[in-house]
């Protein structure tokens, strides 16, 4: 059975990673901790435009240098064949997860 002190100290641990995290994220995009921290308390989703403007990338990429963009559907270079999307559920490729001991939450 978990403690209260063990739910205490796990939450102490946590508020600590998290407040280093948002350090970084300030010392390297440059924006007001208070902004970091708003931005981080819930999802956030940015284009890569938007990315670029919080300064979390330098720039926006739209191809690589020398590569040839190729769309699904359209045919391989090397065969001919059409490009496919590889089958079944993102699951199948991801690490299973049985196996692993559940977490207890905290009472």
């Amino acid at each position: 059975m978990v403690s209260h002190l063990d739910c205490r100290a796990a939450l102490l641990r946590a508020a600590i990673i998290k407040k280093r995290l948002n350090e970084i994220y300030v010392k390297h995009t440059g924006q007001l901790f208070k902004k970091i921290e708003d931005a981080l308390e819930r999802d956030t989703f940015l284009t890569p435009e938007m990315a670029k403007d919080f300064g979390l990338i330098d720039k926006v990429i739209e191809q690589r240098p020398g590569a040839d963009v190729q769309k699904i559907g359209d045919p391989a270079p090397s065969t001919g064949a059409p490009l496919r999307q590889a089958p079944g559920p993102l699951s199948e490729l991801l690490p299973s997860t049985r196996g692993l001991a559940a977490l207890q939450p905290c009472r």
